[in-house]
């Protein structure tokens, strides 16, 4: 199950990553501009960002292993990127906590 994993994980948050370049790029350019009054403009991460995210979500789920999960994809990833570090850990406790409340509903 480890490599299904990480594939369908990496395959899905890459695919939401490009989505989000591709459609709404224009529009997060135009509300950073609001929101910042013309410095630094906000923009989406890059897509290989969302299949790293995808990757750790979809393996600490799948596995039911969360830290290892979150510890295993960041040194997989270089281990130098921190700006990957929360979004990582906030994706896998919201993905466990979402399996866990369905499979208590279910």
């Amino acid at each position: 199950l480890f490599a299904p994993a990480l594939f369908i994980g990496s395959c899905l948050g890459g695919l939401l990553g490009r989505g989000l370049r591709d459609f709404f790029w224009p529009w997060a350019i135009t509300l950073g501009d609001l929101v910042t009054q013309g410095s630094l403009p906000y923009a989406f991460s890059v897509p290989s960002t969302y299949a790293i995210v995808g990757m750790a979500a979809s393996l600490a789920t799948i596995c039911r292993v969360p830290l290892t999960a979150i510890v295993l994809i960041l040194e997989l990833a270089g281990g130098k990127d921190y700006g990957v570090v929360l979004p990582t850990v906030a994706a896998v406790g919201l993905a466990v906590y979402l399996e866990d409340l369905l499979l208590l509903l279910g």
